[in-house]
């Protein structure tokens, strides 16, 4: 678990309006402001981590593999050709 020296405190400025629904909704959520912040915000930090599917994760894994088999095949014929 975290400690409390290891987190570090970040003052935001947000709209009056913003942090009301944050606050309806942390309370909705039975979670302080901040702990309502911290799990949106790691949310967003982990959707943008983790593919939305197997399709998708599978054309990122072909992508990253084609680059990489091109940059081979530059280096063994010494070609910069597509």
């Amino acid at each position: 678990m975290t400690k409390v020296r290891d987190i570090a405190p970040y003052s935001v400025r947000m709209p009056d309006s913003l942090k009301r629904d944050l606050t309806m909704r942390a309370s909705k959520n039975g979670r302080s402001l901040n702990s309502e912040i911290v799990m949106i915000l790691q949310a967003a930090i982990d959707e943008d981590r983790s593919p939305k599917s197997v399709e998708s994760f599978a054309q990122q894994e072909a992508d990253k593999f084609k680059e990489a088999l091109l940059e081979t095949l530059k280096t063994m014929y010494g070609k910069d050709d597509k």
